[in-house]
């Protein structure tokens, strides 16, 4: 079995995908289609496909059918990971902004999360 991805690695990764994607959307319209912009919309799709990568979840000659349902339990925590990631991100991001404070960017407020989940890994 792959070493388990901690809370803290796929909320690392779900800032690295906001952040990403708030760059993105910040650029230019001559920048979208750019090179710039579709480096930062690969970047974005390697961060997803990292924070679902489950590893080994099938002991080596396994059957078929339990190789499938291992990959398919596994698919299942790494998305619920990820769900409750953003979701919490989502949330993080929603109660600055309802609070009215102009002073801190979305960027602060994602780097912020960053280090209180950092803070809290036990890793």
């Amino acid at each position: 079995m792959g070493s388990p991805v901690t809370e803290a690695e796929t909320m690392r990764r779900v800032v690295a995908i906001l952040t990403q994607a708030t760059e993105m959307a910040a650029a230019g319209v001559d920048e979208i289609g750019g090179e710039r912009y579709a480096a930062r919309a690969e970047l974005v799709a390697e961060f997803v496909v990292e924070a679902m990568r489950a590893g080994t979840v099938a002991p080596a000659g396994a059957d078929p059918r339990a190789v499938a349902t291992a990959v398919a339990a596994a698919f299942q925590e790494r998305l619920g990971a990820l769900v409750a990631c953003f979701s919490a991100a989502y949330v993080s991001l929603a109660r600055h902004h309802d609070s009215g404070d102009t002073g801190v960017s979305s960027a602060d407020v994602l780097r912020r999360l960053a280090l209180a989940v950092e803070s809290n890994d036990p890793a």
